[in-house]
């Protein structure tokens, strides 16, 4: 078998998730101005801003974590 035609099988636990602001305010029921403020305030997860520095994101499981 080649490498090529290996398959990695990684856990659901161990792959790595981001979401977008409109999903974590569904998922956490707070509108934005509200998941700023929490940020700001360190009591919400922070963002991750995604190369060109105009898109944010946020890890899934933090978000979980929080909930």
């Amino acid at each position: 078998m080649t490498l090529s035609s290996q398959k990695l099988s990684i856990p659901s636990e161990l792959a790595v998730r981001f979401i977008r602001k409109k999903e974590v305010m569904h998922r956490t029921g707070l509108p934005s101005s509200s998941i700023y403020d929490l940020m700001k305030r360190n009591l919400f997860p922070q963002q991750i801003k995604l190369s060109g520095g105009k898109s944010v994101v946020w890890l899934e499981s933090d978000i979980d974590s929080y909930m």
